[in-house]
This record gives C-alpha cells, structure tokens and sequence, in this order.
C-alpha cells in the first residue's frame, strides 16, 4: 500500500520536472541574437567588473563591492549582468543592472561562484562549492526562489569542483569545466539541462581554461587550451564542435610567452573576444572565429578577465551602425585607471578537501603579485575569521614587493572540529582595497580513508585487475551510521567494491573496502568510490582512475612444466630434484603488454627479466625451479602471469613427481 501511496507522487515529480526543462527550452527563441552590445570583463587588480563599448569607448566600472567581483554573465536582453563575489563573509552569487543600480546578492551565505543565464533570461546555471552532496552545477531561477535548486552536475574527485557552466543557445544543454588532481587537470564535459546524459567533450589531456563561450548558432564552442603549451604558461584559443570534433586553433601567440585566453563570442557571432599580452600592457583584441581580421579594442595596464559580450538592450540609444563598430586601432586606454602599488591575488579563495580532524591537508599556494606601479609595501599576512584557528600560512613575502614581483603564501587546513569551517587569508598593505582577502574553507570531518585514491595499472578491456584496498576509519567518539558504499561516477561500471563494513563502525574501529578495475573501453576510466555516512562531509569519496587497453595475444612455450624429485640415502640422505626449466613468454599482437606480475604457486619459485612491459612481438624468459617436498606424492602448481593481455592471468601447469 505504500509503495502504491507513492506512486501519484512520482509520477507528479517527474512531470513536474518534465515541465520545468521544457518550458526552457521553449523560451530559447526569445535570445537570437540582435546588435552587439557592451562587452564586460573583471579586474583582478581592482576586484571590480567594468563594461566597455566594441568600439573601445565608454570605459565604466559596473560594480564597487567590498572584496573582489568576477565572472560577469550577461542576461539575454542585455539589461542585467549575474556575477560572483567575495566577502568577508562568504563567496556569493548577485545580479546588478547594466547601469550599475539595483545590485541584489542571491546567495547571502555558502560558497557559490560563475553564474550563467539560460536562454529564458529567469534561470541560472552556478557552481555551487559547499552545497550538500559535494561540488557540482546546479540550475536556479534568477530570483534564487528555488535556492539551491534542481542539481545537474557532482565533481567524482574529492576535493575538486565543476565550474564555469555555460547553456547552449537552445537551452538543452549545460558545458562545464570539470577539475581534478588539485585544479591541475581540466576537461570539458557536457550535461542535459535536467541533469542527464553527463559526457566528456574535451580529454583532460588539453588542459581547458575555465572560461569557454557558445556560438549563438550553436555549432562551436570557443575555449582556452593549455595542453597545446609546453610550459602551459602560452595557452592558445581554439573552437571545437559540441560533440567534440572539429578542432581549431585559431591563435600561435608563443613568442614572448603571450598569453591569449578566449572570452566570448559576439552576439551577431562574427567575432571571438579574446585576451592578448604584450610587453608592459593587456589588449582586449576580438578576431573573426576563423581567427582572422583580428582588431584591438582597448589596452589596459592590467589583463581583463571572465569577458563576456552582450547583446545591446532595447534602451540603448546608439543606433545601429554605431553599436556595430568594433574595435579601435588607436585605442589605449589610460594606464592611470590603476595607479600606485597595486595588490593582485591568484586564485582569490581556497577550498580544502573534507580533512580528518586533528591531521593536516597538503598545502594550497596563493600568489601575491605587485601589478601597479609603485612598491607594494606590506604591513601583516594573517588569517582571521570565524575558524582562524583551523588553517595556517605560511610566505616568502618579506615587507614589500616591487613593481611587477610576486610571493608565495601556503595555507594548510587542519579541522578541530566537524561540518564546515571557514577563515579568511588577509593581506594588510598599501595599496587601494587592503586588506586584501581570500575566503578560505574546508570540511572536517571522523571519517577517515585511506588512501583517498586508486590508480590502476593499464588493464586489458575485459579483464579484471588485481585489489587495491581502502580502508575506512572512525576516528570519532560515537559510533558511524553507514548508508551506503558505492562506485559513482563517470566510468561507474568500470570499477568494482566489496567491503567488510556492515552499517555501522563504532568509534575507533576500521573496515575494508576492496576495489577492482574492469575496463570496458580504451583509454582513461575515472569513478569514485562514495560512502555516505553520518559524518561530516558525508559521502566521503576516494577517486579511482585505471587505463583500459586493447587487449593483445600472449603466448606461452611451453604450457606446462613437469619436474621429477628423488630421496637418496649415500653417507647422508638428501633430495635432489630436476634442474629449472624455462617458459618462453611472447607478445604475439601488435600493442606492447603491460605485465602487472608473475607469480608462483606449489614447491616452485621463479625468475624473469621480463619486466612491467613487453613490446609487440617480443620474447622473455621465465625460469622456473621446482623445490623437494617432505615426502613422496605427485604435487602440482602454476606459474601465473597478469598482464593487459587477453585471458590474464595466463598460466603454466606445473608438476612435480617426489620418488617416481
């Protein structure tokens, strides 16, 4: 009877939800675009969002918060700007007119950050950091009603996040930047704007910037790589289909390490704005998206960041062919916008993985950076904050930084206390907005796993790996409910977990939890091993990575090994047994085989110089000795090998006959 009391309710849920996607991606029409508009961007060095024509005039500072604005995202009918900020309070979300009035915060607590409209203009896709269940994109109306709203998106890695969602012009589907390793790897995936159908469309191998941009077509997406750079200090633009083909690079700007990231497209979709560094100065440049007729806009003496171009609003009282006019070749915007010492931080706040109580994380770094044109005096690095206590720094600053020079400041976390605490990094000096923040944050929780990931070797597609074990301790006072263990994830069906933990771990006790790697395609498989709990930061999550690999024909000569043993009584009695005999081991495809390990079972033992891999059509050696036993018998064994071949492990039967 209950099951069936649910049902109505069910059913309303889904059709609810049905609605709500659909009546989103009816409205996609009201965004086509129109003439372009004003182009926005950030300033790190002020904290501030500021807007400019196409043609490189009407500088205007949009925003005047009290800490640092970024991440400016137009609404469809230009009138409206959603952006992040940070406080000294928490790390939010707003929305201010074009003009600069009416600014609302949406999100007054919690951390959330780089706000996109939908094409219906009453939506928002965000990323929200510390949102129960862990980092991922979610999509609420623009009037945060809904708060946090319907969630898309959760980050496999723990630790890591998913940021920066764009919706495609047709408002089906969301692009985000998915991070892992510490932010150091970033792919680009895909999602359906109610959260199904998650896909990978750039490998993790590119190194995507996190600011990407749709065509107004929807054809192509414009993004940032970094994997094309050897010293990933030179990234290059470059569009890309949304299926993941058709890859262009539109920019080769190494020389003299200038740095190009991409913003936005235009609204008539013409034109890419980009981001171009020369020597002493920052040009806000736009380029067909072919990546010719390129036109410089402004210079500044500080980079413009998160640019985002849009449409001109029905109130705009340039005329058509005014509002068209893009870029100024004599453009030079005055380097006294930003005058004296300024303070510029990087990255602007700090989000620690759920850590043990009572043990320390590894270290995160803040780069401090002098971009004005005066020397940076500083008078204290400190933390502060509600949880100060938790978190510690360390720096290489000294008591000043001259024009153009940078330091180093550490942080690390160590909880004292459960659930979710926060600090502020504080930076006291001399220049305009000191002092200069950095939220912090960080979960503390009893749960503890160890390791907290899996990296499996290269594995045949199809055969299953060796266990690797994570072990789960409560290092807490009261005993720990366990809900659930599972593999999540992209490669979910990849990974396997069996574990010793039942559902509860009293305090001060361990369990196993034993994961194996079965890859069903080639290439890299990632997942996550989740366990939802009563602890703090609950599901805690170990990430599990593996290669799968195409498997290859191995061959062994021969397929089995047979030994005699013999018990002489001469003076003094003894065994003796037939001398080694040898396997020939032989890749016989044509990919090289990645051997895991070569072990023995029975009275034998053996050697090889096989190694961890063997290229294609190659041979090695395993020398096989048979071992006398206690008495007389036929005993039997077997030499096996694991490796990315088809049928690991492959084995060689052994026997041995004791007085024949």
């Amino acid at each position: 009877m209950k099951s069936q009391a649910l049902q109505p309710r069910l059913a309303l849920f889904v059709l609810t939800r049905a609605l709500f996607v659909l009546a989103i991606t009816m409205l996609a029409g009201a965004t086509t675009p129109g003439i372009n508009g004003k182009i926005a961007f950030s300033f790190d060095a002020t904290g501030q969002i500021y807007t400019i024509n196409p043609d490189g005039t009407g500088l205007f500072q949009l925003t005047d918060v009290n800490g640092s604005a970024y991440s400016p995202d137009w609404s469809p009918d230009g009138r409206r700007i959603a952006f992040s900020f940070d406080d000294d309070t928490h790390g939010g979300i707003a929305i201010i007119n074009a003009d600069g009035t009416d600014f609302h915060d949406l999100t007054p607590t919690g951390l959330h950050a780089q706000p996109a409209f939908t094409p219906d203009g009453h939506h928002l896709v965000y990323e929200c950091v510390d949102c129960s269940g862990g980092d991922g994109i979610f999509l609420m109306r623009d009037d945060a009603s809904d708060f946090p709203g319907l969630r898309l998106t959760t980050n496999p890695f723990p630790g890591e996040g998913d940021s920066n969602p764009e919706v495609s012009p047709d408002g089906k589907t969301v692009t985000f930047v998915r991070h892992q390793v510490d932010g150091e790897l970033q792919a680009l995936f895909a999602v359906d704007i109610d959260g199904t159908n998650e896909r990978q469309v750039v490998p993790y191998t590119f190194e995507v910037a996190i600011k990407h941009d749709w065509a107004p077509d929807g054809g192509h997406i414009a993004l940032t790589l970094y994997g094309d750079s050897p010293d990933r200090h030179s990234p290059e633009v470059a569009t890309i289909r949304p299926d993941g083909s058709d890859l262009r690079i539109l920019t080769r700007y190494r020389e003299g390490k200038v740095v190009t990231p991409v913003g936005s497209y235009s609204p008539d979709g013409r034109w890419i704005a980009f981001r171009k560094r020369t020597p002493g100065t920052f040009g806000l440049w736009v380029m067909s998206p072919d990546g010719g007729n390129r036109k410089l806009i402004a210079n500044f003496p500080f980079a413009p960041r998160f640019i985002d171009w849009g449409p001109k609003p029905a109130n705009d009282t340039r005329d058509n062919s005014e509002a068209a006019t893009i870029g100024n070749q004599t453009a030079l915007v005055s380097e006294a916008v930003i005058s004296g010492p300024n303070a510029t931080l990087s990255p602007t706040s700090l989000t620690f993985s759920t850590q043990v109580i009572g043990t320390t994380s590894a270290a995160k770094t803040v780069t401090l950076k002098n971009t004005g044109t005066a020397i940076l005096t500083i008078s204290s690095i400190a933390i502060t904050g509600i949880n100060a206590g938790d978190f510690a720094q360390t720096h290489n600053c000294g008591s000043s930084l001259a024009t153009g020079a940078s330091c180093s400041i550490s942080v690390r976390f160590k909880p004292t206390a459960l659930g979710t605490r926060t600090a502020t990094l504080s930076i006291s000096d001399n220049a305009a907005g000191s002092p200069q923040k950095v939220p912090l944050s960080g979960i503390g929780t009893t749960a503890k796993l160890s390791p907290v990931s899996l990296s499996f070797s290269t594995q045949a597609i199809g055969t299953t790996s060796p266990v690797k074990t994570v072990t789960l301790t409560n290092v807490g006072t009261t005993s720990l409910t366990i809900t659930s263990i599972a593999v999540t994830g992209t490669n979910v069906g990849d990974f396997a977990q069996t574990h010793t933990c039942g559902s509860s771990l009293a305090a001060g006790a361990s369990c196993s939890i034993s994961v194996k790697f079965k890859p069903t395609a080639s290439g890299t498989r990632i997942a996550a091993l989740s366990i939802t709990d009563n602890a703090a930061g609950s599901p805690q999550k170990v990430s599990l990575s593996g290669t799968g690999a195409l498997g290859t024909v191995v061959t062994l000569a021969p397929t089995s090994l047979s030994f005699s043993c013999f018990f002489t009584c001469f003076r003094f009695c003894h065994w003796s047994c037939t001398p080694p005999q040898t396997v020939s081991l032989t890749d016989a495809g044509s990919a090289t085989l990645y051997i895991t390990d070569i072990t023995t079972t029975g009275l034998f033992s053996q050697t090889n110089n096989c190694g961890t891999s063997l290229g294609a059509k190659q041979s090695c050696n395993i020398t096989v000795s048979a071992h006398p036993p206690n008495q007389c018998g036929t005993y039997t064994g077997a030499v096996a090998i694991n490796d990315t071949g088809t049928g690991s492990p492959q084995k060689v039967a052994l026997t041995e006959k004791a007085c024949p």
